[in-house]
């Protein structure tokens, strides 16, 4: 919710300025080995109103596994009334590490773990989105191609999601919205989330992953231009006897903002 190029390269140039945007992930904190991801990502737009283009940079280590990856987007805005409809591609690709020779193996002689293993993926994905003031819909397949070999399967997730700002009082405003990732033969992964906005300044929400996590959520905007987002996850499946939830930092600035000098309110 507070990186939208991160699932769909449609989004690059939303923000109609040059964006940068650091995500930093510590999930399930006390559990040996578990994922952590560092993202940084920058959109902006290069004709005004017309095409967008970001890049994306990620690293995530899971054990003894470490991937690496970088993505080019591009994106063609249409206005269409008071909606923008924006179509995006992107391609790049994955790299992969894993250093089974540090592990502990009950069999030591097994060929298996005998040796590391280094491996790159090349992928490419597509996506649509479109927004008004306050409502925006997205579809997207950030990678498009199944990769596999013996070590490393590369899936192909798609990703549905929408949300719709009501606006309560001058003050006071609700964002609902929703998240439906799709994966082959795994299950529907769902999230419910709604949030409010305070002044124009301040985001409390929280998110709800069904047998998986609940989510609190914040997000200040700091300056004009640097907003600040923290998320912490509850978990509620039977990790929770082993791990304390999961922990994420959003740092976000945008380089310049409109001719009066006050950047425009971004709800999404």
């Amino acid at each position: 919710m507070f990186n939208g190029l991160a699932i769909n390269p449609a989004y690059a140039g939303h923000d109609e300025a040059l964006s940068l945007t650091f995500l930093g992930r510590m999930q399930s904190v006390g559990l040996e080995g578990a994922p952590n991801t560092q993202t940084l990502s920058g959109h902006t737009q290069i004709k005004k109103d017309k095409i967008g283009i970001g890049l994306q940079l990620f690293h995530e280590t899971i054990g003894v596994t470490e991937q690496s990856g970088i993505y080019f987007s591009y994106s063609y805005l249409l206005k269409y009334k008071q909606y923008t409809i924006s179509l995006g591609l992107q391609g790049g690709a994955n790299f992969y590490k894993t250093d089974y020779t540090k592990l502990l193996v009950n069999d030591p002689g097994d060929p298996v773990f005998q040796s590391d293993i280094r491996t790159t993926t090349p992928n490419f994905g597509s996506g649509v989105f479109i927004s008004s003031d306050l409502l925006y819909v997205g579809i997207s397949m950030p990678q498009m191609l199944t990769t596999s070999n013996s070590e490393i399967i590369q899936e192909k997730p798609l990703f549905i999601y929408g949300g719709y700002v009501f606006e309560l009082t001058t003050f006071l405003k609700l964002k609902p919205s929703t998240l439906v990732k799709f994966v082959n033969g795994q299950a529907v992964e769902l999230n419910i989330n709604a949030s409010i906005l305070l002044n124009d300044l301040l985001w409390i929400g929280v998110s709800y992953r069904p047998d998986n996590a609940f989510v609190l959520l914040l997000e200040l905007q700091a300056s004009e231009q640097l907003t600040i987002g923290y998320a912490h996850d509850f978990t509620l499946n039977q990790l929770r006897t082993v791990d304390s939830g999961s922990h994420e930092l959003m740092l976000n600035y945008r380089f310049n903002f409109s001719q009066k000098g006050v950047s425009s309110p971004r709800y999404f």
